[in-house]
């Protein structure tokens, strides 16, 4: 029986030595809805008494003729009795049960949104109505009918009793399955967006539904940089922003953290730095982030400067003749580190390898080494180096030579620029 036939009619009993009359209006009583019950005597007399019972039992102090409750409820559901008695001690009695509908009311209806990650086993939705008589539930998907027989759902449907303490009618728990087992490698689609499922009665008068929004969430992947992970930037300049991005679902949340820390940098997903100096490492990582997973990268900022120089020697007077070897040593630090270019200035004129003289270079020092030496060796030295940042001149290195005087004939250059020993004054190469 449908809710638009269910309609109650008053029923009324006429009894003992006269006659009464009871009557509802409106005869159809619906939930939360007024109800009035009329008694009259039959025939009609102003000079008689009123008593009225609920389910035989006496409704307080009530003894006018008509009586209403303002709300009908489960209690409304029962027998309602009119007592009518005249100065002559005549009793007559009418009774009614008056039922009661329940239009359809969501006890439970869906929430605005459901996320289920892509490797969920259990997928469902869940609706209650509350409707007497009871109603149909039926389900959609954007706007779309689920039928019975459509092998990607099924839809359980059970009934439930009334709830006196809540004052609840009978209701509908309807559950919309989504049978995985028949879908695509029986899991959710991972990006197959976001989809409208509706929970509606079906019966067609006051009905009522739920929507709610079903996505298919999955953790963060695929994260990039707008730029190489690691970049060059001279010092003291400014880097450009770097943006991270991620596939993910729901939205990804980004945040770049210090790596040697972890201190948070910036929030969202683009990182502006000022002033690049080459004090600190300069490493950062790109956390993203959602309900679903974390995934992050790595940037580094590898911070390009020209080489900053130390000069220093193992002594600075020696006498001539005595076949002392002079070491100056320029240690430098530099980014790139090679390559770099090393040349020596004595008394600021570039300084020629010739016999006696030897330039060696290691990663991070360069040496220049004289031996036996003489009075042509005294002055000024430096060191200069530049790589593709830039050029640095080392302090200068005086040495002093005390003694006999300069012999000609000592040093000659090599064809090739390099040093070539005098046969007959042989050195110890160091």
């Amino acid at each position: 029986m449908t809710f638009l036939s269910h309609i109650i009619f008053a029923i009324t009993f006429i009894a003992l030595t006269a006659a009464t009359k009871l009557t509802i209006y409106p005869q159809q009583v619906v939930k939360d809805q007024p109800v009035t019950f009329v008694c009259e005597p039959e025939p009609p007399s102003s000079d008689v008494t009123y008593k009225w019972l609920h389910n035989g039992n006496r409704i307080g102090n009530l003894v006018s003729s008509n009586w209403t409750i303002k709300r009908a409820s489960l209690s409304t559901r029962s027998n309602f009795s009119c007592i009518v008695q005249t100065k002559t001690g005549s009793i007559s009695r009418a009774d009614i049960f008056v039922d009661v509908t329940a239009p359809p009311r969501f006890i439970k209806d869906l929430l605005t949104y459901y996320g289920y990650s892509h490797t969920s086993t259990n997928v469902s939705l869940t609706c209650i109505i509350e409707c007497y008589p009871l109603c149909n539930v039926l389900w959609y998907k954007d706007d779309q009918k689920i039928d019975t027989d459509n092998p990607l759902y099924y839809i359980k449907n059970e009934q439930i009793p009334v709830d006196d303490p809540s004052d609840e009618f009978e209701s509908v728990e309807s559950t919309l399955v989504w049978n995985l087992k028949n879908w695509p490698n029986q899991r959710l689609i991972k990006n197959d967006g976001q989809s409208k499922y509706t929970c509606k009665s079906g019966d067609g008068f006051l009905d009522v539904e739920s929507t709610a929004y079903v996505a298919v969430e999955y953790p963060p992947e695929n994260i990039t940089l707008s730029t190489k992970a690691v970049v060059n930037v001279i010092e003291n300049g400014t880097a450009d922003p770097v943006t991270c991005t991620a596939n993910g679902n729901p939205k990804v949340e980004y945040v770049w953290k210090y790596t040697p820390t972890g201190v948070v940098q910036e929030r969202g997903n683009t990182l502006r730095l000022g002033k690049i100096t080459r004090d600190q490492e300069h490493s950062y990582t790109c956390e993203a982030s959602n309900r679903q997973g974390t995934i992050t990268t790595e940037l580094h900022f590898n911070v390009l400067y020209k080489p900053i120089v130390r000069v220093f020697s193992n002594k600075t007077t020696f006498v001539e003749g005595s076949s002392e070897t002079a070491f100056i040593f320029c240690k430098y630090y530099a980014e790139p580190a090679r390559p770099v270019t090393v040349s020596w200035l004595k008394n600021g004129a570039v300084l020629r390898r010739i016999e006696g003289k030897h330039i060696f270079e290691t990663l991070g020092t360069v040496s220049l080494i004289i031996r036996d030496v003489g009075n042509r060796d005294a002055g000024d030295y430096r060191c200069v180096l530049s790589n593709s940042v830039g050029k640095s001149t080392s302090r200068s290195i005086s040495l002093a030579v005390v003694g006999s005087s300069y012999r000609p004939g000592r040093y000659r250059l090599s064809p090739r620029g390099g040093t070539t020993r005098n046969p007959k004054k042989e050195r110890q190469v160091f």
